[in-house]
């Protein structure tokens, strides 16, 4: 994808970042479904020796197995992450129509948003598409495990278990973090040398 494809208000820009976003969902949802319908719940593939796994597990709240406040912490986070993917949707979409916005950042904010809505589509839809959980309180599949550091058995660094929507999310933050982030747009510099993101 060319910035020029993307450059500030080509009418082809919002069609570009939909393709991007839906794009990143579905091979998202491709990697769990086939790890999902191949694999034994705890089973580990060694990818590249000790260090690069693929790990199915199950988690019943957020990024890298964090969970809170049982079945109504689940119900909770399920509609946070409904609303905030909503929410980025129209960020998204009222940053195209000023057309002031570095391409960059409404790339991040769109990784931000398929990423959310990767794990979304497995807390909805999960549970009733295998039949263990209703509406809403499915678990998030996650599958790529990097224990990059180990004492014997036990993992230093790096054990959580995450997923391709965790690292979607991720890059998009940041992508925003390198871009100054949307929270700086229209927001005059700060004076003399004082630091700013948007120095970055």
């Amino acid at each position: 994808m060319s910035s020029k494809g993307l450059a500030a208000g080509s009418p082809k820009k919002g069609l570009w970042l939909l393709l991007l976003g839906v794009g990143l969902v579905v091979v998202d949802q491709i990697i769990k479904v086939v790890v999902k319908t191949n694999m034994d719940l705890g089973e580990q593939i060694y990818v590249i020796g000790q260090w690069f796994r693929i790990c199915f597990v199950e988690n019943e709240g957020m990024a890298f197995g964090m969970a809170f406040g049982g079945a109504v912490g689940k119900f909770l986070l399920s509609l946070f992450r409904i609303c905030l993917s909503g929410a980025l949707i129209w960020w998204i979409h009222s940053l195209l129509k000023k057309g002031t916005a570095p391409t960059g950042v409404l790339v991040g904010l769109t990784l931000i948003t398929a990423g959310a809505i990767g794990n979304i589509i497995d807390c909805l839809f999960y549970g009733l598409i295998w039949g263990y959980a209703p509406f809403m309180f499915g678990k998030v599949v996650d599958m790529f495990y990097f224990p990059l550091i180990r004492s014997g058995e036990k993992v230093i660094f790096f054990s959580p278990v995450f997923n391709f929507a965790v690292e979607v999310l991720l890059r998009g933050g940041q992508e925003n973090f390198r871009q100054g982030g949307v929270l700086t747009q229209g927001v005059p510099p700060l004076p003399g040398n004082a630091w700013s993101p948007g120095k970055f």
